[in-house]
Order: C-alpha cells, then sequence, then structure tokens
C-alpha cells in the first residue's frame, strides 16, 4: 500500500506506543481531524519512515514545532499541505524549513 486517506475521523492524536514501520506508504491523507500538536504529527513520520506527502490540514494545529527532531521524522518528506492551522508565529513556519526533502508546502491560515 503506497496510499492511505484517514480524514474525518476525529482523531486526537497519533499514540506514541506504536512499535511497527510501514515502508511502502509514500501518500497520507489525514485531514479534517482534531489533531492539535505537531508531535503527534511527528509521530506519523515514525511510522511511515518513506513519506514523501502528507496533508494535514483542517487540523487545529497551534505549532509545528516539538521535542522531535523534524528531518528525523520526515527524511523523505517533500509535500506538506497544512491549510486551516491555528499557528500565530512566524517561527513555526521557519521550523518547516529543517525538512530536508521539503520541495512544496502549503499553508493557509
Amino acid at each position: 500500500m503506497e496510499e492511505l486517506q484517514i480524514c474525518s475521523n476525529q482523531y486526537t492524536a497519533i499514540p506514541s506506543d506504536y512499535d511497527f514501520k510501514h515502508k511502502n506508504l509514500k501518500r497520507l491523507y489525514i485531514s479534517n481531524n482534531n489533531i492539535n500538536e505537531w508531535q503527534s504529527i511527528c509521530r506519523l513520520g515514525h511510522i511511515f519512515p518513506c513519506l514523501a506527502t502528507l496533508l494535514a490540514s483542517n487540523n487545529p494545529l497551534k505549532s509545528f514545532r516539538s521535542d522531535d527532531d523534524v528531518n528525523v521524522c520526515f527524511p523523505c518528506l517533500n509535500t506538506l499541505s497544512v491549510d486551516q492551522v491555528e499557528i500565530s508565529e512566524w517561527d513555526d513556519i521557519v521550523a518547516l524549513t529543517k525538512l530536508p526533502r521539503l520541495n512544496a508546502l502549503r499553508i493557509h491560515l
């Protein structure tokens, strides 16, 4: 499986106790949920280490900063869409520049 769509499921967090990795997934759509911590989104990078496209729009994310090193979380991510988030500081957007392969970023506040 290379694509997974889990939008509109009322997820609030991604648990940290998953001890498996799915190395084939390239595209993940997790928009329209209630995830408000970037650290939860970073956990997806640990579960799906080859993720290239992530659409996480319409989640009430308040920051793009976390304790996790973002370039370790998403070493292959080249497309990120995070429209309709609740960030309020420019430093949050700057934090995304640490993604080593990011080529396309879509943010609409």
